[in-house]
């Protein structure tokens, strides 16, 4: 009996370890969106991460973070003449990712790269500092959940924005 109840923990165990849950992930609707007006259809599974930042005010709960993905949002229609904001997720200070074109649409905002690409922002300027613990792990947590739903490439590589464009912006890389 107890190599039984024993045998069910490890097991139990062994389950948890391997079990890759996703990252809370706030909805467009919910951070209070325009439509998704992007239909480019991402070839699957995509085999880059792109690193952003927003270059914006950071945000600390869900209310700030929302009003932030308007903000890039409006930004990115209105001064780049996007059909949508041009970043697949972001994630706030606060843990949460933020859906943007989502797993299934290309971004716009890395040239030849897009169509076989996520693009992930975080949300606030990082020249002096940088994201909080918690941003990281998200991060990390929305890599392996795109991976075990079949979204990335477990070949993927992580690179820079600024690694892949030259640009003004204030992205990572160089």
């Amino acid at each position: 009996m107890k190599i039984k109840v024993l045998f069910e923990i490890l097991t139990m165990l062994n389950l948890i370890q391997h079990a890759v849950l996703c990252p809370k992930i706030i909805s467009r609707k919910e951070w209070g969106s325009n439509d998704l007006k992007a239909k480019d259809p991402l070839i699957l599974p995509a085999f880059y991460f792109i690193i952003h930042q927003s270059s914006g005010p950071s945000c600390y709960n869900q209310t700030s973070c929302s009003l932030q993905m308007r903000n890039i949002q409006n930004f990115h229609m209105h001064s780049h003449g996007w059909d949508d904001i041009g970043y697949n997720f972001c994630i706030g200070q606060d843990g949460y990712v933020y859906e943007g074109r989502g797993w299934m649409y290309t971004g716009e905002d890395v040239g030849g790269y897009k169509s076989h690409s996520i693009s992930l922002c975080f949300i606030g300027t990082f020249d002096n500092t940088i994201p909080n613990f918690i941003t990281f792990l998200t991060a990390q947590e929305l890599i392996l959940c795109g991976i075990n739903k079949g979204f990335v490439s477990s070949a993927y590589s992580l690179i820079a924005h600024r690694q892949i464009s030259k640009t003004n912006s204030q992205c990572p890389g160089d």
